[in-house]
C-alpha cells in the first residue's frame, strides 16, 4: 500500500478536473446534485463517521457483520483509502495529537497538507491495528482497495459521464473538503470546551457537514464514546442514529483505543 502515497492523489486529481470540465463544459444538474448529496450521506455518515471513525477506529459499539460490511464499502467510496490504513492514520493522530509525530498536524506538515490530505508517510507499528488484522476481510480490501475502488469508478463512467460525475466524483469531492476541513479547523486556538493536551476544538459548521464529527474537543476528551455531541445543542446524527439501530448499547467498554 506504499503505492498509495501516489495513487490515492491521483484519485483526487482525477475528481477535481471532472468537475473543472463540468464547471466549463457542462450544465450542473440540480435535481442529481442533490442526488450526489444523498450519496455523500452514506459516504460521511455510514462510510467514515459511523464505520471508519466510531466502529473500527475507536470500537466505541458493537453492530451484526452486515452493517459492518455496509459501513465499509461506504467508507472505501470516500476515496480516504482503505479502512486498514486510515484507521492506522487516526490512531497515531490520537496517540500523538498535535505533537511533530502526528500525522497530520499542522506542526508536523503545516495547514494546506493538512487540508488536502497530503500527510506524513510512515511505518506504523502492527500493533496499532492488531485487532484490524484479524478480520481477514479488512485485510483483503486494503491489499485490493485502489483495484476496487477503480473498478467501482470506471464501471459508473462507463455507464454514463454523468452517472460517474454525480454518483461517485461530487460525493467523494464532498468527502475531500469537508473532512479536510475537520483536520484543519478541527485543531486550532480557540476555547477548549474540555481538558485536553491538544489543540482540538469544537465547530458547530463542520459539524453540519460531517454529521457529528465538528464536536471534535469533545471527542478527544472522550474518544472511546459512540457520541461525540454530547450538550444539549450539539447535534450528532451519526449516535441519533445508532440509538435508533439500537447499536449504541452494545459498547466495548475493553477498548484501548
Amino acid at each position: 500500500m506504499k503505492l498509495g502515497k501516489y495513487l490515492l492523489p491521483l484519485f483526487h486529481v482525477f475528481n477535481h478536473s471532472m468537475f473543472l470540465y463540468f464547471s466549463i463544459f457542462q450544465k450542473f444538474s440540480a435535481s442529481l446534485l442533490v442526488l450526489s448529496a444523498f450519496i455523500y450521506f452514506f459516504i460521511g455518515c455510514f462510510g467514515i463517521s459511523i464505520g471508519y471513525h466510531r466502529l473500527l477506529a475507536h470500537r466505541s459499539f458493537r453492530s451484526p457483520i452486515w452493517f459492518e460490511f455496509f459501513c465499509m464499502f461506504w467508507g472505501c467510496v470516500a476515496t480516504g483509502g482503505s479502512p486498514l490504513s486510515w484507521i492506522a492514520v487516526h490512531r497515531e493522530h490520537h496517540k500523538f495529537s498535535d505533537t511533530e509525530m502526528d500525522p497530520h498536524s499542522k506542526l508536523s506538515v503545516g495547514s494546506l497538507s493538512v487540508y488536502f490530505h497530503h500527510w506524513k508517510l510512515k511505518v506504523i507499528s502492527y500493533s496499532t491495528v492488531s485487532d484490524l488484522l484479524k478480520k481477514k476481510y479488512i485485510v483483503w480490501i486494503h491489499r485490493n482497495y485502489f483495484e476496487l475502488l477503480f473498478i467501482y469508478v470506471f464501471f459508473l463512467y462507463l455507464i454514463g459521464i454523468e452517472i460517474g460525475f454525480y454518483l461517485y466524483t461530487v460525493p467523494a469531492l464532498m468527502a475531500f473538503h469537508f473532512y479536510g476541513l475537520i483536520n484543519l479547523i478541527g485543531h486550532g486556538s480557540h476555547v477548549k470546551n474540555n481538558k485536553t493536551h491538544d489543540f482540538s476544538v469544537n465547530s458547530r459548521f463542520i459539524n453540519i457537514v460531517t454529521f457529528g464529527e465538528g464536536w471534535h474537543n469533545n471527542h478527544h476528551q472522550f474518544p472511546k464514546s459512540y457520541r461525540i455531541g454530547l450538550g444539549p445543542r450539539q447535534n450528532d446524527i451519526s449516535a441519533w442514529i445508532l440509538e435508533r439501530l439500537k447499536f449504541a448499547r452494545k459498547h466495548f467498554s475493553d477498548s484501548k483505543f
